[in-house]
């Protein structure tokens, strides 16, 4: 079995990006890193303004950049990051 590693998400905490909807994802992306079994989480940073404002909220998660993401946008691509990780249940799945 492959070993697994934090999935790293790091997330614009600029005032654009904060009041566009990160206020709202940071929540999102925090109960979901406290939610995660030991070995299989997240490794949740914040960055300071990136100059893409017009484009947020942004979040990047394992160096890919996202814009204007919502709370159900970045609990999909952190599932979807899970799975490509090495097979994980979702969030909240039973297994």
């Amino acid at each position: 079995m492959s070993q697994v590693h934090d999935i790293h998400i790091t997330i614009c905490m600029g005032s654009s990006c904060f009041a566009r909807g990160n206020n709202r994802n940071i929540e999102v992306l925090k109960d979901l890193a406290a939610s995660r079994p030991r070995g299989v989480g997240c490794e949740l940073t914040g960055c300071l303004c990136q100059g893409q404002c017009t484009l947020g909220p942004n979040l990047m998660i394992e160096g890919q950049t996202y814009h204007e993401i919502d709370p159900v946008g970045v609990m999909a691509l952190v599932n979807r990051q899970f799975a490509l990780e090495g097979g994980h249940d979702s969030a909240g799945s039973d297994g």
